[in-house]
């Protein structure tokens, strides 16, 4: 999830899932959203959890609030 989570952010399907499965992206994305942020609070990285909930967000909203989320933590 680490190394995914730039490439999920960006809406890069094509680097993840290959061509053939790019048209996934979007149903991935929700799965994540929903599903590994819980499961993820208790990571070595404490923004990893947040990033993944941003993936419930439309992409110019997403990239708002990570501009504002990292800002916030002083990155």
């Amino acid at each position: 999830m680490e190394s995914w989570i730039e490439l999920l952010l960006r809406d890069d399907g094509t680097s993840l899932l290959g061509w053939e499965d790019e048209s996934l992206l979007p149903e991935l994305q929700a799965w994540l959203a929903e599903h590994a942020v819980d499961r993820l609070a208790g990571h070595p990285d404490p923004l990893l959890a947040r990033k993944t909930a941003l993936l419930a967000l439309e992409h110019g909203e997403r990239w708002v609030a990570h501009s504002e989320m990292i800002a916030s933590a002083g990155g």
